[in-house]
């Protein structure tokens, strides 16, 4: 059960994953804090119980790499985060 890391290490064994390299994204604490436990980073986004999250912590989620409106704004900055080249537009 989350945050225990144990379900992502047997990902991570059998599927050669890059765990400080890699991102958790959801809509709770408890996920960000997942992320935080395998050493990947931890991504919040506003929308589900988000929100609600962030209000309770007072705007900063502890240990969230970043806070995100939504899924679409999340992805953004994990390419940007990882160095992805971007389109010009």
């Amino acid at each position: 059960r989350k945050p225990q890391p144990g379900l992502i290490r047997q990902a991570e064994a059998q599927h050669a994953i890059d765990l400080p390299r890699s991102f958790v994204i959801g809509d709770k604490p408890i996920d960000v804090g997942l992320g935080v436990a395998v050493g990947a980073r931890g991504i919040l986004v506003r929308t589900g119980y988000g929100e609600e999250a962030v209000q309770a912590h007072g705007g900063q989620v502890p240990g969230a790499a970043f806070v995100a409106a939504d899924l679409m704004e999340a992805t953004s900055w994990l390419l940007g985060a990882s160095g992805h080249p971007r389109d010009a537009q």
